[in-house]
């Protein structure tokens, strides 16, 4: 995968690596690149420490990369005293012509872990970037010839018994208070977490580039909640993003793609820079992408119909596909929260029960207490919080208004299907 990400990095960290490096003469031509995406170009400068710094966010902010720009300075030496001018020498004989100077050429490869051997070695971005600077004028096939260095932040998972529980929420209303997030804290309660905050960025109809647009730009165009005792309260209409996001150290931040684009590969072009910003605003946090459900059988929408052709089916799989070919690559986690609904579907479950405007509106909001039914949001919240905490779910205590012990045993069954085979749609019912 040739994406901004690998242009971007391999010119920083070739940049850190060899600046202490003399030049060596002009190298072969290489062969022109494809054309790369737009992206966020990252900045360099020389700070007063005399040290080389870089900037993902246009010069908002700087990060050393701890590697100096010049040589440090000598102590001052005494000064001597003038000496008689000589007289001027002949000149001397023109000497033989030197040699040819051995091309110098850069090269970087990638690993999914530290290497230990050649067969580790890819050429797709992954956690570990390996950079050889030398006379070769093919790329090595010996991980020993690389430099190597992590690009990718090691977030430490949080252990499973751990408390402490904090994930942000970012999309539309589908990942807001009354969708994905609405029962979070509840269940995360019942699962014996004691310390959880949820924190929900929420714009009706956004996609996924336009939060990526609003957080590059520090854009305050948002709304923020936040649940740290049971209860969601709203903090502001119009919150910065990015405040939101560094505010805390977030265990988890939970991201998606709109229902409409959900499918559609091309409307994925600014993930890398989002995950890539993301991970740099706020480094201990593990980006998750919520994985979307379709629209509902015969649902009344224009772009169902002119997306997807009103095909269910094809729509699933067109999502599993845009997943395996834009997110599954970063390292980015899935939360099978599609499949989860697709099993619901499967196993008979009426429409009703699910989403409450998908034959009025079209859209796919799910059900909860406010239209006496919570099975759609309890299956949704209930998967989420299984991907996030690891924890089984089978004997969860809590259950949401409205939803009978038999809904609640189906959507237990769905979602732990989903978490086993989330790229897999399965009959779970429950006989």
């Amino acid at each position: 995968m040739k994406k901004l990400i690998s242009i971007v990095l391999v010119l920083v960290m070739a940049l850190s690596l060899f600046t202490a490096c003399g030049a060596g003469a002009d190298g072969l031509d290489g062969k022109n690149g494809q054309d790369g995406i737009d992206g966020i170009a990252p900045q360099v400068k020389i700070g007063e420490d005399a040290c080389w710094y870089v900037s993902y966010d246009e010069g908002a902010t700087w990060q050393s990369l701890g590697v100096k720009a010049t040589g440090e300075d000598g102590a001052p030496g005494a000064k001597g005293e003038t000496g008689t001018k000589g007289e001027t020498g002949s000149r001397g004989e023109t000497g033989n012509k030197g040699g040819n100077g051995n091309p110098t050429y850069m090269w970087v490869k990638f690993a999914d872990q530290m290497p230990t051997s050649d067969a580790d070695l890819k050429d797709t971005v992954s956690s570990f970037m390996g950079v050889y600077n030398g006379n070769s004028a093919t790329p090595p096939t010996s991980w020993n010839d690389y430099q190597w260095i992590r690009i990718t932040p090691e977030v430490q998972e949080p252990e499973v018994g751990d408390q402490d529980f904090n994930v942000l929420f970012i999309g539309n209303s589908f990942l807001n208070t009354e969708n994905a997030s609405g029962y979070i804290y509840k269940m995360a309660e019942s699962l014996g977490k004691t310390n959880i905050k949820v924190g929900d960025l929420y714009k009706s109809g956004s996609n996924m580039n336009d939060a990526y647009s609003s957080l590059k730009g520090d854009k305050t165009n948002f709304a923020y909640w936040e649940n740290t005792d049971g209860s969601w309260v709203k903090t502001s209409e119009g919150y910065s993003m990015r405040a939101a996001v560094q505010e805390r150290e977030w265990d988890y931040i939970v991201i998606h793609q709109s229902i409409s684009n959900a499918g559609k590969p091309e409307t994925f072009s600014n993930f890398v820079d989002y995950v890539s910003l993301l991970r740099y605003l706020c480094p201990g946090a593990k980006i998750m992408f919520l994985m979307s459900w379709t629209y509902a059988e015969g649902a009344t929408s224009e772009k169902f119909e002119s997306y997807y052709g009103s095909d269910v089916q094809d729509m699933y799989n067109r999502i599993v596909s845009a997943i395996q070919a834009e997110v599954l690559p970063l390292g980015v986690e899935v939360i099978p929260c599609g499949t989860a609904v697709a099993n619901a579907r499967a196993s008979g479950v009426e429409e009703s029960l699910i989403t409450y405007d998908s034959y009025t509106d079209g859209i796919g909001h799910l059900t909860s207490p406010g239209q006496n039914q919570s099975f759609g949001r309890y299956l949704v919240c209930l998967t989420v919080i299984s991907k996030l905490t690891g924890l089984p779910i089978d004997d969860i205590a809590y259950s949401s208004k409205n939803l009978t012990a038999e809904q609640k045993a189906l959507a237990i069954a769905c979602v732990n299907s989903a978490i086993s085979n989330p790229y897999t749609i399965t009959d779970c019912s429950v006989n």
